[in-house]
């Protein structure tokens, strides 16, 4: 029995990013149910264990390509998983073709669904990448009687529609980013203050700073977003010892734990009155001590006093 029709497609936005590593799996791992299978009937696969496993280099198969006993066969049900390497940053148009239904899912987010029995049909989604981004990606395809059609496809940029090709599909994950390298300054000021800074890591999207009130208990406190390499952490106190590491985060992924650092916030030392020397500067080039002109006015009085006197 073909399965009632469920369908929608969406946009979604996927902001991820990651160098091309080295040593991947190229395609994407297929999983084979069937034939003669009972077809779910909302997206999804059937109980049991597969009847076949393997990796396909892409997702491209037409009547009769589909892999022994699938290629003349009906009532199976495929599910590709893997990662798909985002070719540019700004939109990606993901299309599926597909006799019968389909469901198609980008970074866990479900963007296409089309779960009836159909000839040929065109379904596609808009998703906002970066480029160099390893995105997961699941597809999952049921084939209920008749023709079989399943075929992958994106277009972006001045690339027109093609079939997703192997290079841009992993079925192993990318390995993780490189820890970033931490720093930290506790200079004397007025407001307890620590300054902490961070080497960049490569297509990082943002950096966790974790804080600690002592060794190895650092917790999530803050996140900052990339470019930045730097925080400024207000909220502490004087003569209070904090523990740091960050970690770079990028894409799904995230970093090891940088080194830890320490700090200390310190105050300014305080201000000191300059007191008054023994001996002031009297304007004539001499100097004088304190009261002089006090005790050399009472004089002068004192002498016309005396002179004023018959």
């Amino acid at each position: 029995m073909i399965p009632s029709p469920f369908r929608f497609s969406s946009v979604i936005l996927v902001t991820l990013s990651l160098a091309a590593p080295q040593g991947l799996t190229p395609g994407l791992q297929g999983e084979y149910w069937g034939p003669g299978t009972s077809i779910p009937g909302a997206p999804g696969i059937p109980g049991g264990s597969p009847s076949l496993t393997r990796v396909d280099a892409t997702v491209d198969f037409s009547d009769g390509t589909f892999p022994a006993p699938f290629a003349a066969a009906d009532a199976f049900v495929v599910r590709w998983t893997g990662f798909v390497l985002a070719p540019v940053t700004g939109p990606v148009t993901f299309f599926t073709n597909t006799d019968d239904g389909v469901e198609l899912s980008v970074n866990s987010q479900v963007v296409i669904t089309d779960w009836q029995g159909q000839a040929p049909e065109d379904n596609q989604a808009v998703v906002a990448m970066t480029q160099g981004a390893w995105v997961p990606i699941r597809l999952t395809y049921f084939e209920d009687g008749g023709g079989a059609e399943c075929h992958l496809s994106w277009s972006y940029g001045t690339q027109s529609r093609v079939v997703i090709p192997t290079s841009n599909l992993s079925v192993t994950p990318p390995p993780p980013p490189a820890a970033p390298t931490l720093s930290i300054s506790t200079a004397p000021s007025s407001s307890p203050v620590i300054n902490l800074s961070w080497t960049a890591v490569p297509n990082a999207t943002a950096y966790r700073v974790l804080r600690g009130s002592q060794s190895g208990t650092e917790a999530t406190f803050v996140t900052v977003n990339a470019p930045a390499t730097g925080y400024v952490d207000t909220a502490v106190l004087f003569q209070v010892t904090y523990f740091y590491v960050v970690q770079a985060v990028v894409g799904a992924q995230v970093s090891a734990d940088s080194n830890e650092v320490s700090g200390r916030p310190q105050a300014l030392p305080p201000r000191t009155e300059k007191k008054g020397s023994e001996d002031e500067p009297c304007g004539c080039g001499t100097t004088r001590r304190p009261g002089t002109a006090v005790l050399a006015a009472g004089a002068a009085a004192l002498l016309l006093l005396c002179l004023r006197r018959p």
